[in-house]
């Protein structure tokens, strides 16, 4: 075997060799990627259904409602009683962005490890302890009578399409009073009185 001959097939075999490891280094990539890393299906709703909910929660449509879930990533009893929840833990005061702190707490309990319930009215109607209902919202004289506007509407859509304010999965309480262990974040209204979202007491559990 002659000379050239020899430095050709070194040249092909180092050449294979190179695109061996550069495919070995991008599955590793691949591999050691997070779920959260991707995008978000969710964010990704067709406008068109995201409308047709939200005019299906405004008049409380439940076979409207029920033909757009069909199409997006969350379910009409969801959003309707998310937007509902909003309506009455609104203060005087409040900016949009508190409103949806505020909504965020029961979605980061409907992922949470701690509590029961995975759907927006398991959390809204869950027991804390013995006769105390987890979201003292829910508990106002008028909560039946409430009207769905089209911007708690809106924010309820926004939260369970996966769009984030807190950016913490531990804020999971939400009270006039804050808890022993402190809080993270204080709403004050115009009337200067205090919301508090407050982190899990068992983070631990969140690793």
């Amino acid at each position: 075997m002659t000379l050239s001959k020899i430095m050709a097939i070194l040249a092909i075999v180092g050449l294979m060799m190179v695109l061996v490891s550069y495919r070995s280094v991008e599955r590793d990539a691949v591999d050691e990627l997070r779920p959260d890393e991707g995008p978000d299906p969710r964010l990704e709703a067709p406008d068109e259904w995201v409308t047709a909910m939200g005019k299906a929660v405004m008049a409380g449509d439940v076979d409207a409602g029920h033909e757009a879930e069909r199409h997006l990533y969350i379910t009409y009893d969801d959003t309707a009683l998310l937007a509902r929840y909003l309506e009455a833990v609104r203060r005087p005061g409040w900016a949009k962005e508190y409103v949806m702190m505020a909504g965020e707490v029961v979605i980061n309990r409907m992922a949470s490890p701690e509590f029961e319930g995975t759907t927006v009215r398991e959390v809204l109607f869950a027991q804390d302890a013995p006769g105390v209902a987890a979201f003292d919202a829910v508990r106002v004289p008028w909560w039946d009578d409430i009207e769905i506007g089209k911007q708690a509407a809106g924010m309820a859509m926004q939260l369970l399409l996966g769009e984030s304010v807190l950016r913490d999965p531990q804020i999971v309480y939400i009270g006039q009073t804050a808890k022993p262990w402190g809080y993270e974040r204080a709403l004050v209204d115009n009337n200067g009185g205090c919301t508090y979202l407050c982190r899990t007491e068992r983070p631990e559990v969140y690793r």
